[in-house]
């Protein structure tokens, strides 16, 4: 019964991933490209954050709330250079 939710945990968790990445994948298609049209990431992101499966590490979590913070804020290349971080 531990071995069905801990593998239900880890599903949760990579389909969490995927959802978190999906936007940081677009951002960064065809050398981003489609970067300086894509507005409110840093919401977007905080919104799957808040979303998190309760097994990722709170360590990383904190790190990845760290790299979104102030993201819609930076230039094009600062931004350029935190996607490929968060990727």
């Amino acid at each position: 019964m531990t071995i069905v939710k801990i593998e239900t945990m880890s599903e949760d968790l990579s389909a969490w991933k995927e959802r978190f990445r999906r936007p940081l994948l677009f951002a960064a298609r065809k050398n981003f490209a489609t970067l300086p049209k894509i507005k409110d990431l840093e919401t977007t992101l905080k919104e799957i954050l808040k979303n998190a499966p309760e097994d990722l590490p709170e360590n990383l979590k904190d790190r990845l709330e760290q790299l979104v913070s102030g993201l819609d804020n930076l230039s094009l290349e600062e931004k350029k250079e935190r996607l490929q971080t968060l990727l």
